[in-house]
């Protein structure tokens, strides 16, 4: 779905141990992209944990772009708690 409206997509894993006790990622180098419009290192990216991948996107994209942040509870949870310290850290600054 995300490759009909994506332009860019970076890839991810999630790295932490949950309360199950064990990673349970999937190996983002076994990702496979449907749509040919999709080049690693082009428009398709992966980094090894999620605040690479934040960085990455952040980097990429445009100031009217959208950054959409999919996965996991655990992932989006993980990503959320780095944007709002992002956020925190901005605001203390000024």
């Amino acid at each position: 779905v995300l490759e009909k409206s994506a332009d860019k997509i970076i890839i991810t894993e999630f790295h932490k141990s949950i309360d199950v006790g064990h990673r349970m990622s999937a190996d983002m180098r076994k990702f496979k992209v449907q749509n040919s419009k999709f080049k690693v290192n082009e428009n398709l990216f992966m980094e090894e944990n999620v605040e690479k991948a934040i960085e990455r996107a952040i980097k990429i994209t445009k100031s009217q772009e959208l950054i959409v942040i999919t996965g996991s509870f655990y992932l989006v949870g993980e990503a959320r708690d780095l944007l709002i310290g992002r956020a925190d850290s901005n605001l203390s600054r000024n």
